[in-house]
């Protein structure tokens, strides 16, 4: 009966120990291969390129009833863009996101856009 039980409790112990073991060996292994990923992340340069507001500080913006272009300022343009696209009555944090989206929108196109035809006209 003794030799029983000590079988029983070695398979027991192997039961147990044997699990954590393995688990504990890939648990290192994962962990240091997180670490050097996280390593290389952070040696990897990224080139943060400071943006002058001053630079697009206002905007052309044709007409194409009168066939005009209108000078004005983006903030006042953003104005007219956000109050078009939705109501005054919507929640104020709704409407600096809308803004925001329409700035960062506004200004993409200014940039990528620049010396493209509208129309008939290159603006």
């Amino acid at each position: 009966m003794k030799k029983v039980l000590i079988y029983i409790f070695v398979l027991l112990c192997v039961l147990f120990l044997m699990p954590s073991i393995f688990t504990r060996k890939r648990t290192t292994t994962i962990a240091k291969e997180n670490e050097e990923n996280e390593i290389k992340e952070d040696n990897a340069e990224t080139e943060i390129i400071p943006y002058d507001y001053s630079k697009h500080a206002t905007i052309k913006l044709y007409h194409s009833k009168t066939e005009q272009i209108e000078e004005l300022p983006i903030d006042e343009y953003l104005y007219g863009v956000v109050s078009g696209e939705m109501p005054a009555s919507y929640e104020m944090e709704a409407l600096k996101a809308q803004a925001v989206v329409a700035r960062t929108y506004t200004l993409y196109q200014i940039i990528n856009s620049s010396r493209k035809t509208w129309g008939r006209r290159n603006l």
